[in-house]
């Protein structure tokens, strides 16, 4: 069974980058996938989530902020 961490955002575009980095020098040593969950954020996170193109890593988009 494959790990899945899971990361709640909302207006987290700096620091998701900087976590996600991080998490890509982890998972050359182990597979995981990530996914980022969200809430809308006003300062593009999801978006820029997904320009950062990890395959193991997904965005769940919810329409917002709910906790």
């Amino acid at each position: 069974m494959k790990p899945v961490i899971l990361i709640p955002t909302y207006n987290e575009s700096i620091a998701i980058v900087e976590l996600l980095n991080s998490l890509s020098t982890l998972h050359n040593a182990r597979d995981f996938d990530v996914v980022v969950l969200d809430d809308n954020s006003p300062d593009k996170t999801a978006d820029i989530v997904d320009s950062m193109n990890f395959p193991w890593v997904s965005v769940l988009r919810r329409p917002g902020k709910a906790g």
